[in-house]
């Protein structure tokens, strides 16, 4: 068990774990929800492998021998909100859904890197060669076939209730086996391979969640109005209009500092009109509305803010509503982690 957990927590730095969570984080109160990849890869490639001569390394004259080496490593990446496609709409854990299917647009030249391995991967054309009269044309979207187009649309098909993994590249099967067989779910967990964080759901039966800016739209829509007018008023106190009685009063008047107007009236049938400045009531309604939207409707103690005084009551009190106002996105991260745990482990005893 402890070798696990030191296994575990190793991959995690080598993957900059850290730096991954909290993009997850970000994208869930950014989008509602966060979805991510857990996966694993051969990373092969050819390094030039230093060798000393009698006085060690000769910065001028470097010898070295081409050496292979594959590595092998667990990983995280992350999954567009909009390139993801649930099974199940009505289905709100990750590890319940039947199925899914992950889209994601590539170079041609990134593909042929990635999936070399594939037979099927050399029969995939760029998207500026699909026309309308190719065969695999009605299998992509529109926006891969522009003129010289270099995209790849890559879908990856996952079914853990038939284990199934199908792979297709621009309407190419990339990934058949012998006689046409489907291949199967290429982890020994069997499971989908990726795990989900939402900021707060919208039901218990709903896989996507709400977005921080679309709970806290209300209270910033209303802040927003208040203070356009608030500067409305402002203005239009500092400028204030002028009236008359006579229509032809005010014809070409340039209000400028220092300039002489004539005008076609009596000075006296020309008044300004008195508009109030903003008044303490409208910047107290401001306050409240900040407040409110920083608070999160608690109060001032239990929102996080301690009193003049400062006490270890207050700040203990402060320190817990801190918490509490994100301990049910904080309860969905955990269980997010948790799945992710479960993969990654199992990932970990089935490849390296």
């Amino acid at each position: 068990m402890k070798k696990r957990y030191y296994l575990y927590n190793w991959s995690e730095t080598k993957d900059n774990g850290d730096e991954m969570e909290i993009y997850t984080i970000l994208d869930a109160l950014i989008h509602g929800t966060a979805i991510r990849y857990e996966g694993y890869e051969d990373c092969k490639k050819v390094i030039k492998e230093l060798e000393p001569g009698e006085d060690g390394y000769n910065l001028y004259d470097l010898k070295f021998k081409e050496k292979t080496i594959i590595e092998k490593r667990v990983f995280t990446r992350e999954v567009r909100l909009q390139d993801f496609y649930f099974g199940s709409l009505f289905t709100r854990k990750m590890d319940e859904q039947p199925d899914c299917v992950w889209r994601k647009l590539m170079r041609l030249k990134e593909f042929k890197a990635e999936f070399a391995g594939w037979d099927g991967a050399k029969y995939v054309l760029p998207g500026g060669d699909l026309t309308d009269e190719t065969y695999f044309a009605g299998f992509t979207s529109e926006e891969i076939r522009g003129v010289d187009s270099e995209l790849v649309e890559v879908l990856r098909y996952y079914n853990k209730e038939s284990d199934q993994f199908v792979i297709l590249a621009n309407g190419v099967w990339v990934n058949p086996l012998s006689r046409d067989k489907v291949c199967p779910l290429p982890f020994s967990h069997k499971e989908l391979p990726f795990f989900s964080v939402v900021f707060e759901p919208f039901s218990s039966d709903f896989p996507y969640g709400k977005a921080a800016p679309d709970k806290y739209l209300g209270e910033q829509d209303a802040i927003n109005a208040l203070y356009n007018m608030l500067l409305d008023q402002v203005y239009v106190s500092i400028h204030k209009p002028l009236v008359t009685g006579d229509e032809d009063a005010l014809d070409d008047v340039e209000l400028v500092p220092g300039k002489v107007n004539y005008i076609g009236a009596d000075v006296a049938n020309i008044q300004e009109l008195q508009i109030s400045p903003p008044a303490q009531a409208h910047f107290n309604m401001l306050q409240l509305l900040h407040q409110s939207l920083q608070e999160s409707s608690v109060d001032s103690v239990q929102g996080g803010q301690t009193g003049q005084a400062g006490t270890a009551t207050e700040v203990r009190a402060a320190g817990a509503a801190a918490a509490r106002t994100f301990l049910l996105f904080l309860q969905f991260i955990f269980h997010g982690w948790k799945r992710k745990a479960k993969l990654r482990t199992a990932n970990i005893l089935q490849f390296m």
